[in-house]
């Protein structure tokens, strides 16, 4: 049972006692049901409950169930020690350079680089003193490439009381979609103009901590994108089939990080006048 990009059932029952600590089998069901989503039977919300049941996940009292609160528990001391572990320094060097370095990695698709940026950019907050991270894009497309992990990177920066401040080139239907994705996170989008430089151009950019990320993309995608953006004026003129054509295209995308204090800070202080913070 993990955050999966497209949960099980049983993932799903989990996920709504977040929300409702205490329910019925019918009342599970019709919580389910989404417009337009997976419409499940009652007999397949027992089905799942009796696995959960017998796992330990889930009591059930008279005919309401609820999560166990031992499994609760468990699922805390789990998530606290891989987060220990994996936001330390060991877990760092394996993936950041040393100052004065660079590290380059290769992606030949659009969904592999958005997980690994979201992983990156964890990191990346974990290892910034001020909890600051500003983006510069020529579009903002992560959040429909592969939408399950730009909501979890949301998440965790709101989990981790943090601030992103995204300037984007573009202002159109789809750069501006991305608002529903950023909610209330501490931070700002900034849309239709950049700052002046050659730095601010078609690559996407990070900066956070003594960190610099450059991601670039192949100009046969880069163009791609920019004519699915300024074409699409809606969301009802929005062709599922063509974004996705879009989006799964393939070719050697880079994302390169640098460990450079100086660079790091200049960048910076150009973002942060442009954004006013």
């Amino acid at each position: 049972m993990l955050l999966t990009p497209e949960p099980q059932l049983e993932e799903r029952i989990v996920q709504l006692f977040a929300v409702h600590p205490s329910m019925s089998a019918l009342q599970i069901q019709q919580r389910l049901q989404t417009p337009g989503g997976t419409r499940y039977t009652i007999q397949a919300v027992y089905q799942e409950l009796r696995k959960l049941l017998r796992a330990g996940v889930v009591l059930k009292t008279g005919e309401r169930y609820s999560i166990r609160l031992g499994w609760m528990v468990e699922l805390l001391d789990l998530s606290q020690r891989m987060y220990a572990n994996y936001f330390s320094d060991p877990a760092a060097r394996e993936l950041l350079p040393e100052q004065g370095r660079k590290r380059t990695f290769y992606f030949y698709d659009m969904q592999s680089l958005v997980r690994f940026t979201t992983h990156l950019g964890l990191l990346l907050y974990r290892h910034s003193v001020d909890r600051v991270i500003f983006e510069y894009a020529p579009h903002l497309w992560y959040h429909l490439a592969h939408g399950r992990s730009e909501e979890q990177f949301v998440h965790a920066v709101k989990f981790a009381d943090c601030r992103y401040y995204a300037v984007v080139r573009g202002d159109t239907y789809l750069d501006r979609s991305y608002q529903q994705v950023f909610g209330d996170v501490q931070g700002e989008l900034f849309f239709g103009r950049a700052p002046k430089g050659k730095e601010f151009g078609d690559d996407n950019l990070y900066v956070a901590g003594d960190y610099v990320v450059k991601v670039k993309l192949p100009p046969l995608i880069r163009s791609a994108i920019s004519a699915l953006f300024e074409t699409t004026r809606s969301g009802t003129a929005l062709s599922i089939g063509a974004a996705s054509e879009v989006f799964h295209q393939r070719g050697k995308i880079s994302l390169t990080i640098s460990h450079n204090a100086k660079e790091a800070e200049r960048l910076r202080r150009l973002l942060r006048r442009f954004c006013g913070v």
